[in-house]
């Protein structure tokens, strides 16, 4: 069930922003015109010709700004539980070994990450991809046996990557898809969080994914989404849209506390989520495959705030994350995601089924 803390904690470190009027010029506007209303700044179209496509496609029609709702406290212990019927946590990255190449392995996280060159950290990143349609696997992890629903979701953050060491924290934003343990619907949203590690129950009482209530995702539907993050302010503009529906909403996010400035690493994830409070990894169901495109993150140096950014993409130091999962009848760990780099600003993550052994 949702806190009384957890409501006073969005209410107090999530803000929107004034909406454009209706003839807002949104792609001949001067960056600072924009971003009075939470829209990211234009790429240079020859320096950055596939981030300056992202950008042009993000705020072109079709296109309807809308002022993000996320969970309020209704009051209700019935509403509330509704309400948290489906929010579930998320950790920074648990490594369980790793294998040759640029690669590692986990048993939650499956996708990419890169870090920033020297001196530089992140500052700015994008992607996109549709929504996957998810079903129970064929072989059932066993997970699946404690009578967990299968959920995954599909994101992007700063940082969270080996985020064990004290104040580490993990911005996020994505879709998550959820299948119920006793059959039925799958149930899609659209999310953000900023997870923290060792958090301060007096700041950060929960460490739950905030749902956008009003951005409705579905199977199939483009996302193109992306975080901008601002030091001197200490916060995060988060934006989203459904290319499928053109809906679009943006929003800035205050730093939980005192936290290590982000921006080590840049991830594009797809996961298994924890139960919250618990150590319980859901199951994960079969997605099918999902491709990330726009691939893209910019880093800057504290030290030269006004020189132009570092634009980063897969090529270089990218490094690439399998997921692994326990099935039964025999006792095995099997690979249940595997990435793959498709070209230097796209990566596709596909499910494998782990086959039978009778």
């Amino acid at each position: 069930m949702y806190s009384k803390k957890y409501f006073a904690a969005v209410r107090t470190r999530a803000h929107v922003f004034k909406p454009p009027s209706s003839n807002f010029d949104r792609l001949g506007s001067s960056d600072d015109e924009r971003a009075v209303h939470g829209l990211p700044p234009r790429p240079d179209p020859l320096t950055d010709p596939t981030l300056h496509d992202f950008w042009k496609r993000l705020l072109s029609p079709p296109f309807t700004f809308v002022i993000p709702e996320f969970p309020k406290d209704v009051g209700t212990e019935i509403e509330l539980q509704t309400a948290a019927l489906y929010r579930r946590s998320r950790r920074g990255l648990g490594m369980i070994g790793g294998f040759r190449g640029h690669g590692e392995a986990s048993s939650n996280w499956s996708g990419a990450y890169i870090t920033p060159r020297s001196p530089n950290s992140f500052r700015f990143m994008v992607a996109g991809w549709k929504v996957p349609t998810i079903q129970p696997p064929k072989v059932s992890p066993d997970a699946a046996t404690t009578g967990l629903p299968y959920r995954s979701s599909v994101w992007i953050g700063f940082d969270g990557h080996r985020g064990r060491y004290p104040q580490a924290s993990l911005p996020q934003i994505g879709t998550a898809q959820d299948f119920p343990a006793a059959g039925g619907t799958a149930n899609n949203v659209a999310w953000w969080q900023w997870w923290k590690h060792n958090p301060d129950p007096n700041v950060d009482p929960e460490n739950e994914r905030v749902d956008i209530l009003n951005l409705p995702v579905g199977e199939g539907h483009e996302i193109l989404t992306g975080m901008r993050y601002r030091p001197q302010s200490r916060d995060v503009n988060f934006f989203i849209k459904n290319q499928s529906t053109g809906l679009f909403c943006t929003f800035v996010v205050i730093a939980p506390g005192h936290i290590d400035p982000v921006g080590t690493t840049a991830e594009w994830i797809v996961e298994r989520p924890t139960e919250p409070s618990s150590t319980d990894i859901d199951p994960l169901p079969n997605f099918g495959a999902v491709d990330f495109s726009y691939c893209i993150a910019q880093s800057a140096s504290e030290a030269q705030p006004l020189a132009p950014p570092t634009t980063q993409t897969l090529d270089g130091n990218a490094r690439y994350i399998r997921m692994r999962e326990t099935f039964s009848d025999p006792h095995r760990s099997a690979f249940v995601s595997l990435p793959k780099k498709t070209s230097a600003t796209s990566l596709r993550c596909t499910y494998a089924e782990p086959g039978r052994t009778s």
